[in-house]
């Protein structure tokens, strides 16, 4: 796996719904903050912003996942691979950089 500078580890969502204060926050294992999604009033707008702090929690294994699929991928290369393959090292390189 390339090397990162991100926050180390597993990440979990933690959210906080109090009258007019509803935040959505990205934690680590060792509760570092990893990321605050910003405040909102919308109810529909908090509902994506929860989904939006549930998927970032999961960038770290779907990243380890895409890894693993790349060594797979290049040790079994063939042509109609590689537009995929290439594709998913743009994505590493974008999300590592």
């Amino acid at each position: 796996m390339p090397k990162t500078k991100f926050t180390k580890g597993e990440w979990f969502t933690h959210i906080v719904e109090e009258p007019f204060s509803e935040r959505a926050f990205v934690r680590s294992k060792n509760d570092e903050g990893v990321l605050t999604l910003l405040e909102t009033r919308s109810i529909a707008n908090f509902e994506e912003q929860k989904a939006n702090a549930v998927l970032v929690s999961a960038a770290p294994d779907m990243l380890a996942a895409l890894n693993d699929l790349l060594i797979y991928c290049r040790s079994n290369s063939t042509n109609q691979l590689e537009p995929i393959i290439r594709k998913a090292e743009n994505a590493v390189k974008k999300a590592t950089s």
